[in-house]
């Protein structure tokens, strides 16, 4: 299995979960060997934690759990009723 299917079953199957429960949502969009795109939803697309504590959270998981650093970039969909 490549870091691509990698990283994607680890969003989907650790991250998201985590997010849901405070009512968020994050997606794995795209990962182009450096930089990691995760959409951001519900809640997650407007909490202060999306930038950089989350991003440096989520830097430091995937560098241990995969030996490799990559660049996060959360693209925020902010809900049309908020």
């Amino acid at each position: 299995m490549e870091i691509y299917e990698k990283l994607k079953e680890y969003i989907d199957e650790y991250l998201r979960p985590k997010a849901r429960v405070d009512g968020g949502d994050m997606l794995f969009e795209s990962f182009d060997g450096e930089t990691l795109v995760i959409g951001a939803h519900a809640e997650c697309s407007d909490c202060i934690c999306c930038h950089e504590r989350m991003t440096e959270w989520l830097t430091a998981q995937i560098e241990k759990e995969f030996g490799q650093k990559v660049v996060i970039r959360f693209n925020r969909y902010v809900p049309y009723f908020k």
